[in-house]
């Protein structure tokens, strides 16, 4: 979503460890490949895709991520002060897993960390009916061992454009194209779909703060975004208040969003960048994302920690990035 900077891929590959579970691989290293996503135009057609039985679970072996824990002390300060003292910043981005996509025609859009779980969704996407009839499924994978512990059955999420964890534990999934009025909630236990809901704004990405009890939501058709309440309602003025985008970015790709106890982030594609604003809307920085072409699809902050995942190595590329001065 955010500004005009050219990046340059940094390589830090390493091997971890190879994860096996349903067809599903999770590993850490960098390999090409990947595919590059397209927002199609808004639509309005439903169809409901029957569920299958989530993969059961399986042991797919130990392989530490390093550096996903957040930094002791008060969590976020160190962060905050960074992303403060500049308007714009680079950024290290190091690979620290890979999560392969499930066998067949399947490729990542949204998803989240929550500290302790990496949730992805990938999709297979109905090319001829606007993603009206795609197919989604979930990848939940421990971040601490790096083990698959679960993967969804065929889900109908549309674009599955991006994922929160909300106050219970539920996951929000944004549809997107083309109902992209709808959100779903999927247990993220069983990975099995609760309920479907059509919300009042059409929107392309969602994050929950458990310090504000908001909603983030980045409006459809742009790089603006308003809020909601914790409990999905429009709330006051102040949450209504549409919070206008920076034109730096103009006409970059918007793709997911997170938020904290003080900013909000959204990740951006066709320059790859992070846009940074206070909860009032005003900008504080761009930080410019090291790597290289693939394509970053969503965004999580976990203390002084930010992580993107890249469409990339044949599914999902999780880096850590690491902002400073330029």
């Amino acid at each position: 979503m955010k500004k005009n900077l050219l990046t340059s891929l940094i390589g830090p590959a390493f091997l971890v460890g190879i994860l096996l579970a349903s067809g599903i691989f999770v590993s850490c290293g960098i390999r090409e490949g990947g595919e590059e996503s397209g927002t199609a135009q808004e639509g309005d057609t439903t169809r409901t895709v029957p569920e299958t039985d989530p993969v059961a679970e399986s042991d797919t072996g130990d392989a530490t991520l390093p550096e996903t824990e957040p930094d002791a002390g008060n969590p976020g300060e160190k962060l905050w002060e960074l992303l403060g003292s500049s308007s714009f910043l680079k950024s290290e981005c190091k690979l620290v897993c890979t999560i392969n996509a499930p066998s067949g025609d399947f490729y990542p859009q949204g998803g989240c960390f929550d500290g302790k779980y990496y949730y992805q969704a990938f999709i297979n996407r109905d090319r001829v009916n606007n993603e009206a009839n795609n197919i989604d499924r979930i990848v939940k994978v421990d971040a601490s061992t790096g083990k698959v512990v679960k993967t969804s059955g065929d889900l109908a999420l549309n674009h599955a454009n991006d994922i929160t964890v909300c106050a219970d534990g539920t996951l929000l999934i944004v549809h997107n194209n083309p109902n992209r009025q709808n959100v779903s909630f999927v247990d993220s236990e069983t990975l099995t779909l609760v309920r479907t809901e059509k919300i009042p704004y059409a929107i392309y990405c969602m994050d929950y703060s458990a310090e504000k009890d908001r909603f983030v939501l980045g409006m459809a058709g742009g790089q603006d975004f308003r809020l909601m309440t914790g409990d999905l309602k429009t709330g006051t003025a102040y949450e209504r208040t549409l919070r206008k985008a920076t034109s730096l970015t103009s006409g970059y790709t918007t793709q997911g969003c997170a938020c904290d106890g003080e900013f909000v982030y959204f990740v951006l594609y066709n320059q790859s960048v992070i846009t940074v604003y206070d909860w009032d809307g005003n900008l504080i920085t761009v930080i410019e994302l090291s790597v290289g072409s693939i394509e970053p699809e969503n965004i999580s902050v976990i203390g002084d920690g930010i992580y993107i995942t890249c469409a990339g190595g044949g599914g999902a590329q999780i880096y850590k990035v690491t902002p400073y001065a330029g």
